[in-house]
């Protein structure tokens, strides 16, 4: 019997070039492939395991791909002492090497969101966005374009704690351009974005003597676009009375659950909350 596992969910878009055509293809081309990526560490390796379709055929509504992101320490010497011989052995260990650990994810086949494990002490967030883009990269070459995850933060948390201070005195961020879909959140930088032509904006932005605006502007409208996963990098620095602090986008949107850690429990497990968080994304729009 599988032992029980507490996983700590991570939701995050994953998103292509735009001239690329069947992604989702591309997407399950990549889990499926089996195929190693050498760290630069040169003992440890990462690869995608017990890779699945998730669709009708077997009992799914809805199209998606399971898949473990493994970090695998590569080939390593065993050392035993030979008592016939009085000598010290050493064998090159090949086959079934050492897992250190492993995060479980599910990819939404057509609308490309997914839901990844965070493993706090051998697989960051980082980490797993990293090592996913990297495997992309080495497996087409990038021939097929460029891949990117954005992690899904919440705006509003951020905006409550930017209520604590006096002043914003500066913001950094970057971002992406968003989907055609349209939010009133973030309608402004996406028009602008379309004047400009661009498909990607980096600010740094220095405010007045008595501070930035946030709601209801370009930098609000830039941290809505980062909730939905369309940005990165966003700094914010605040003052509170002689106190200056910065607040990064660490607010990720995280959930802890509990499986039985067998592959069908964490497979529905996970399947149910990406259900709900894309449904709940759905419903504000």
């Amino acid at each position: 019997m599988a032992r029980e596992r507490e996983s700590r969910l991570v939701f995050g878009k994953i998103f292509f070039d735009d001239w690329i055509e069947n992604k989702s293809d591309k997407l399950w081309e990549l889990v499926g492939s089996r195929n190693e990526f050498q760290t630069r560490k040169g003992d440890i390796y990462w690869v995608f395991a017990n890779a699945e379709k998730l669709n009708q055929i077997n009992g799914y509504e809805g199209e998606y791909i399971f898949g473990k992101l493994a970090k695998v320490k590569g080939d390593f010497v065993h050392k035993k002492y030979d008592r016939k011989t009085g000598t010290i052995i050493e064998e090159l260990e090949k086959e079934g090497q050492e897992v250190k650990d492993y995060s479980n994810f599910v990819i939404d086949y057509n609308k490309n969101y997914i839901v990844f494990e965070e493993r706090p002490f051998e697989i960051s967030i980082k980490q797993f966005k990293e090592n996913f883009l990297a495997m992309y990269s080495q497996q087409f070459q990038e021939v097929f374009g460029r891949l990117r995850i954005g992690v899904i933060t919440e705006a509003a948390r951020i905006f409550e704690e930017i209520k604590k201070y006096d002043k914003v005195t500066k913001v950094k961020f970057s971002i992406v351009y968003p989907n055609p879909r349209d939010r009133p959140e973030y309608e402004g930088v996406k028009k602008e974005m379309e004047k400009m032509n661009a498909k990607k904006w980096a600010s740094n932005i220095d405010g007045k003597e008595n501070g930035l605006n946030v709601e209801d502007t370009h930098i609000g409208e830039g941290l809505h676009l980062i909730e939905e996963g369309y940005g990165e990098d966003y700094t914010i620095y605040v003052e509170k009375g002689r106190k200056k602090s910065i607040i990064t986008i660490d607010k990720i949107k995280r959930k802890v659950i509990r499986t039985e850690g067998d592959n069908e429990s964490i497979i529905k497990t996970f399947l149910e909350e990406l259900k709900e968080y894309i449904k709940n994304k759905d419903r504000k729009r």
